[in-house]
């Protein structure tokens, strides 16, 4: 960088840092996700019951497909949030995008194999 001024080249370098250092949209992980040892303490702090019946248990308890903002639900949200390339039609619904699973080190590209709605289900929490 001989011949550049030394105020050019402070410019240079901090705009290289911070196009370094921001986060890319291209595996955005889903928010909390735990460590490995995190997740197996919380693994062992489950009760696991024997089969039986879920009387008790309704699904309308856990309400979901609520509309977040500008008309986006909550699915439709994160399915921007955690994709990379999302697109999304007037209605907010993705055309387009992949999303990348850290659970199983995979990727898909159609947005209806993408399940974000409970890793553990409700019924099964006893929520």
């Amino acid at each position: 960088m001989r011949g550049i001024p030394a105020v050019t080249r402070a410019v240079v370098c901090a705009a290289a840092v911070t196009v370094l250092i921001q986060p890319t949209a291209g595996h955005a992980e889903p928010p909390g996700i735990p460590s490995a040892a995190e997740a197996r303490t919380m693994l062992e702090g489950l009760t696991v019951a024997e089969e039986g019946s879920a009387a008790g248990y309704s699904r309308d308890a856990f309400p979901h497909w609520s509309t977040v903002s500008d008309g986006c639900t909550a699915r439709e949200t994160v399915l921007q949030r955690d994709g990379t390339g999302v697109t999304v039609d007037e209605e907010c619904r993705p055309t387009a995008g992949t999303w990348f699973s850290p659970y199983d080190d995979q990727t898909v590209a159609d947005a209806s194999d993408v399940d974000i709605d409970h890793v553990l289900s409700a019924a099964a929490s006893g929520v």
